[in-house]
């Protein structure tokens, strides 16, 4: 059986950390429904709850697959996994930045990617 996950970040197709989808099986390029805000956390990004859709990827990997990448993104400290609507209707996991806990403040200074696509922030167009 496999689950869909939607990755927006170092996990997207060509980025640094895209290795760890082998296995899975890439199904498109997606948006997820305009509830959350992207932040660049520099090497990679962090999504929380806000008014924006966030572009990414749709996988398609098993539940081992997404319990590798639960200890990959750091779950529960870092990020935490939830379910959340695609811009197709379907429902997919996504990370949302759980460091958003320690309040509002810590989060102040981080830049806002606006447009909610990090791989295109990140080079630069």
């Amino acid at each position: 059986m496999t689950v869909r996950v939607f990755v927006y970040g170092s996990l997207r197709r060509g980025m640094e950390n895209h290795d760890v989808m082998a296995g899975g099986r890439f199904t498109s390029v997606r948006r997820t429904e305009a509830h959350f805000q992207m932040l660049d956390l520099g090497r990679y990004p962090a999504v929380i709850d806000g008014d924006t859709a966030i572009v990414g990827e749709v996988y398609q990997i098993s539940r081992q697959h997404l319990e590798r990448l639960d200890v990959f993104e750091g779950v529960p400290e870092l990020y935490v996994r939830r379910e959340t609507v695609l811009d197709d209707g379907l429902l997919a996991w996504i990370y949302l930045y759980s460091g958003s806990a320690n309040g509002a403040d810590a989060l102040s200074n981080i830049p806002c990617v606006p447009d909610g696509d990090w791989v295109t922030w990140r080079l630069g167009g």
